[in-house]
């Protein structure tokens, strides 16, 4: 698994980009996190697309079933994809804090994968 392109995101800052745009904010985190986790599971898919499906009214627990399940699939099955989705829907702030921690253990180098066979 590639994880030389994800970034470190500060939580803090983040919270703060997301008040100051008035939560445009969390569209752009939706899309490069996505993106990160396509390349991560060395996937081609749009995340710009995923991102503007995300908008659509129903369309958009599509989008939220696809981020999760590449989540999933990024965590070796250690947050399931129907718990991801369920967050989504119920509390979306905390698929935020998961995510973002994942992923910025995975920008400095901590990412726990299974040993190749």
């Amino acid at each position: 698994m590639q994880t030389s392109h994800i970034k470190n995101r500060d939580m803090i800052m983040q919270v703060v980009l997301f008040v100051i745009t008035l939560g445009i904010y969390a569209l752009y985190w939706y899309y490069s996190t996505l993106k990160d986790l396509h390349t991560a599971n060395g996937k081609d898919e749009g995340a710009g697309i995923w991102a503007l499906v995300m908008l659509v009214p129903i369309l958009g627990y599509f989008a939220y079933w696809h981020y999760a399940s590449e989540f999933s699939e990024f965590t070796v099955g250690r947050y399931p994809t129907l718990v991801m989705f369920l967050a989504w829907i119920v509390f979306a702030p905390i698929v935020w804090l998961l995510v973002q921690m994942e992923l910025n253990k995975a920008a400095a180098g901590g990412v726990s994968q299974p040993a190749a066979a």
